[in-house]
């Protein structure tokens, strides 16, 4: 068991990035953690982390312990949890990882209402649009927009999503309404760009049928929907996002959708979790708690 605490508290301190943040994490004292790390270090004969007085830094072997290690306490912890609460009420922390604007819009509001009917379970979200990795991340559940290609691992869909071009309604009243997505080439739009390859995102549209992605430019790009949302609504030109980013200012006629009779599937969104979990009861009851949410907003 000591070697397993010993693995267990560095796959924390690999996750957290400190000796401090785990220590916090697993209510220990940091020189408790510190000294769990040498005694793993000593038994395992080799360095795993490389400490200065200003970063934390893994070596070789500690990423290789790390990639692994992080997967078996994971589920470890999921074994304990169905093995101890069974079908009894859910308890423990439940790992979230899901879109900024899909979490801040449709998940954050919702959560008080899951810690009141489930007060054992501890939610931690973290929000990114960068795609995480359920694994070596130590999540239990992704939020993520797309096709599920990985067998290892189970997509419950929670939403469908449409692709909406809109602008604010001064904007179109001041340069006049497309009405087919070949004008856009004469339309300020602006533009979604990737941040990991720089690639602009070309705009799908439906085409009797057919999806076709139509390339678009402006003079101002984007790494991030929010950003380009606001300067929609300021006037920056038009936007082509996910039904669901657009809609609250849709509503509100901050935005005016165009190109509607074009419009096409924006995907999926839905919970990812590993085939492993399926029968952790944090992570079941969340999943279906959360689809019968959002269910019910869209049937309003």
């Amino acid at each position: 068991m000591e070697s397993l605490s010993g693995i267990e508290i560095f796959v924390h301190v690999g996750r957290l990035g400190s000796f401090v943040a785990a220590a916090k994490y697993l209510q220990l004292s940091p020189s408790a953690v510190s000294k769990a790390i040498s005694r793993l270090e000593e038994r395992l004969n080799t360095q795993l982390i490389v400490r200065t007085t200003r970063a934390l830094t893994l070596t070789d072997d500690g990423n290789a312990l790390y990639e692994r290690a992080n997967y078996a306490v994971t589920e470890l912890h999921s074994a304990q949890d169905f093995i101890v609460n069974g079908a009894s009420e859910p308890r423990g922390t439940l790992r979230v990882s899901m879109p900024v604007l899909f979490g801040a819009s449709h998940i954050a509001p919702l959560l008080p209402k899951f810690i009141a009917r489930y007060p054992q379970v501890k939610v931690l979200t973290h929000s990114t649009d960068s795609m995480s990795d359920l694994v070596n991340e130590g999540f239990d559940i992704l939020i993520r927009t797309g096709e599920l290609a990985d067998s290892d691992m189970i997509a419950r869909k929670l939403l469908n999503t449409q692709f909406v071009t809109c602008a604010a309604p001064d904007f179109i009243e001041r340069m006049g309404e497309p009405t087919h997505p070949d004008e856009l080439i004469d339309y300020q739009c602006c533009c979604y760009v990737f941040p990991s390859s720089r690639r602009i995102f070309k705009w799908p549209f439906s085409f009797e049928g057919n999806i076709q992605r139509v390339d678009v430019d402006g003079a101002l790009h984007f790494s991030h929907a929010d950003a380009m949302i606001q300067c929609a609504i300021a006037g920056g030109g038009l936007i082509h996002l996910q039904d669901y980013m657009l809609n609250p200012y849709i509503e509100k006629g901050l935005l005016r959708p165009v190109l509607s009779h074009y419009q096409c599937d924006g995907g999926p969104i839905s919970a990812v979790y590993l085939r492993q979990q399926h029968l952790s009861p944090k992570i079941r009851v969340f999943v279906d708690w959360l689809k019968a949410e959002l269910d019910s907003e869209r049937n309003q």
